[in-house]
């Protein structure tokens, strides 16, 4: 096959692609017409109104019996078990298993607050007292009590307690 011919098969496949887009084009046209001239567009079929997920506000409505306290509860439990390093991890998921049902709202915000914290081993070195602490931490009344529980243990929390067995 001549380099000319191979050109030409090339050469034509995008003519034979804009003819076929352009009667693609032509009978979708058509059937958009036909819809209009009978008044409507089709009808969408049965099931475009379900929707597998519900929307964010249905699910605030699902969620709306959870006061805030719930929810703050909830969502430090997880945090404290997805800190990012073993030995945090370990340190705040034992705590907030062993304190979190017995805390209130602004204990819950400020321990959320101390979680925050970007560098997790800086946490880990404050609660055990292997570094001095900075005074805007000091000032967190929820770090006082984790370092408190910290030395309390002995610095022996082996494992991460279960979710189930969370208080």
């Amino acid at each position: 096959m001549s380099n000319a011919s191979r050109l030409s098969r090339f050469i034509r496949l995008p003519r034979t692609l804009a003819a076929a887009s352009t009667n693609h084009f032509s009978t979708l046209a058509h059937l958009t017409a036909a819809t209009r001239a009978q008044g409507s567009l089709a009808t969408p079929p049965t099931f475009a109104n379900h929707h597998p997920f519900p929307a964010r506000s249905q699910t605030r409505s699902l969620h709306s019996h959870l006061d805030q306290t719930t929810v703050a509860r909830k969502r430090i439990i997880y945090k404290s078990r997805k800190r990012g390093i073993l030995e945090v991890d370990l340190i705040f998921s034992s705590f907030v298993s062993d304190s979190a049902s017995a805390l209130t709202l602004p204990q819950l915000l400020e321990l959320e607050e101390l979680l925050e914290v970007s560098n997790d081993w800086d946490l880990f070195y404050w609660a055990s007292g292997q570094k001095p602490v900075p005074d805007h931490i000091k000032a967190n009344k929820m770090f006082v009590q984790l370092a408190q529980y910290v030395k309390d243990k002995n610095n022996l929390i082996m494992r991460m307690p279960e979710l189930h067995d969370s208080k």
